[in-house]
């Protein structure tokens, strides 16, 4: 692996992830795809994505 040039952080809101992962929940057919589920994903998220950004903060391009 290498050292990573350029970082691209695509910028979403926590509603428009949770409006978009509810419309895949209607079609999917996955159990865990419901609202608590999404809420607790996006938070996990939130947490590890932070963490990458924060490493990378000189090479993320917003």
């Amino acid at each position: 692996v290498c050292p990573a040039d350029l970082i691209l952080f695509f910028d979403v809101s926590n509603d428009t992830m949770k409006s978009r992962l509810l419309g895949r929940a209607a079609s999917s057919g996955r159990a865990d795809d419901n609202e608590e589920t999404i809420v607790k994903r996006i938070e996990i998220f939130n947490v590890k994505n932070g963490e990458i950004v924060e490493h990378y903060k000189d090479k993320v391009v917003r």
